[in-house]
């Protein structure tokens, strides 16, 4: 609990604020420890950490949504590297086909069962509620982002 509480304690918002650890680990603590006590550079890290997902990322994807994801990034990728698909036999065709993307890949990893034990909802209430909030935000504006895309390739809605 406690790597999850403090040494873990809204790790993607640091991670998309601060990189890797440049100048070290210790120097990478410091500012890690600066962004969970002080308010000013926790508004400063929340705010470059939405940016820089909204900015540098070429799909953002959920990972509950996975054959949706898959899909959306085929097309993604697709119109990006093939532009208007090709025609074969009078018959639009793609390189990348979502549908066996996804199939092929299936997200079938489970949570350990000490684990799932574990992570009660009170529990995950905890960390989403009062922990991990700058995450929390973050992932907002994923799902927001994710829907933005999704929107813009209909067929990829409720994939499976």
């Amino acid at each position: 609990v406690d790597y999850l509480e403090f040494d873990n304690l809204n790790y993607m918002t640091k991670r998309l604020v601060m990189g890797r650890p440049g100048g070290g680990e210790v120097a990478f603590d410091l500012r890690s420890s600066l962004i969970d006590t002080d308010p000013v550079a926790e508004s400063v890290a929340s705010a470059a950490s939405r940016r820089n997902l909204a900015g540098h990322f070429f799909m953002v994807g959920l990972q509950e949504r996975y054959d949706e994801t898959v899909c959306i990034l085929a097309n993604q990728l697709n119109d990006a590297c093939y532009g208007v698909a090709r025609v074969v036999r009078g018959a639009q065709v793609k390189p990348l086909r979502p549908e066996k993307i996804a199939q092929t890949h299936e997200n079938t990893r489970q949570a350990p069962s000490g684990l799932r034990n574990f992570l009660t909802p009170d529990f995950i209430g905890h960390f989403e509620n009062v922990v991990e909030h700058l995450d929390m935000q973050l992932y907002q504006l994923a799902q927001e982002l994710f829907e933005e895309a999704l929107a813009r390739y209909p067929n990829c809605r409720s994939v499976t």
